[in-house]
């Protein structure tokens, strides 16, 4: 199994100024298999729909939604997957407006002994431990020697957040950036993240985002001052024209997990999961109708000559 050797390096959120933290210097491979879990969005996710939810429901739906994502990112794992990210909170509850009781109490808190006691079990690759959904994702991370980034509501300290966890290859999480742009209503339920987070991985350094995040140029810009090399985006509304543009702009690699609404294919402006090279095509798509593993084997990630060439270029 290869060792990974990374350290997280995250900086306060500015739009215009980014202060830039030391990180380690890994040993760096070449060849980096990227897969991708696109979902197909359960009930819960009906928007346009108005049935209402009671917690036992919303907990079965939940349930058999994330057991689904599980099984992907297992399938995917057996496959020689380096990378596994999932789309955005794939432990989603509904829309708050159609539950029946106060929408963070559907959340367990996740406590630092909490997590400590997760990573001891699932240090001994227990795949069966029945704990909470984040010990799922670190039992198959484990078990497979996979990195994994998983988009996950997560309550920390009484506040709910539109989180990524990333996994290492050991089970060990290594880092968590909350959401900093909160889409429409988002911010009735969710609490808003205010940095910026890259890890550095064997095989480059790789930044966070969430969906809306993508909406903003400055975001990808700001990782890219970072010295980011890849993006990965867990989302619900991947737009084809700022996945290319935020690549090509930024002379990155750009990743988005995608999900296939509940009610209707993906069409329009909406685009399925991909990967973007830093020239802005598009190397992977997934279908737009239904769930896929998405997978991308890229030779080599590190971007630093068409970064710093897309960041240092004058406007004339």
């Amino acid at each position: 199994m290869k060792e990974l050797i990374c350290k997280k390096q995250t900086t306060k959120y500015q739009s215009s100024v980014i202060k830039q933290i030391k990180t380690m210097k890994t040993e760096r491979w070449q060849n980096m298999k990227l897969a991708l879990i696109q979902t197909k969005q359960n009930e819960l996710y009906n928007f346009p729909g108005t049935r209402t939810f009671d917690t036992e429901e919303v907990l079965q739906l939940r349930h058999e939604y994330m057991e689904e994502v599980f099984r992907m990112a297992e399938e995917a794992a057996k496959e020689g997957a380096d990378l596994i990210a999932t789309t955005e909170v794939v432990n989603y509850s509904g829309h708050f407006s159609k539950i029946k009781v106060p929408y963070a109490d559907l959340y367990q808190e996740m406590s630092q002994e909490q997590e400590e006691i997760s990573n001891e079990k699932n240090n001994k690759s227990d795949y069966n431990v029945p704990t909470n959904e984040e010990a799922r994702f670190a039992a198959i991370a484990a078990k497979y020697g996979v990195m994994i980034l998983a988009g996950l509501a997560r309550k920390e300290n009484g506040k709910l957040y539109n989180s990524t966890v990333f996994w290492g290859r050991d089970g060990k999480v290594l880092d968590i950036y909350h959401k900093i742009h909160l889409a429409g209503d988002e911010s009735e339920v969710f609490t808003l993240g205010d940095r910026l987070h890259t890890i550095d991985t064997e095989f480059g350094r790789i930044g966070m985002a969430i969906c809306w995040d993508m909406q903003f140029p400055e975001m990808a810009r700001n990782l890219a001052k970072m010295g980011t090399d890849l993006i990965v985006c867990s989302t619900w509304g991947w737009e084809w024209i700022y996945g290319p543009a935020r690549a090509y702009e930024n002379g990155i690699f750009v990743a988005a997990a995608m999900a296939v609404p509940y009610w209707m294919p993906i069409e329009d402006l909406r685009r399925p999961s991909m990967v973007v090279s830093p020239d802005g095509k598009i190397l992977s798509e997934g279908p737009t109708d239904k769930a896929a593993i998405v997978y991308c084997e890229i030779n080599d990630i590190h971007c630093k000559q068409s970064r710093e060439f897309r960041l240092n270029t004058p406007l004339r």
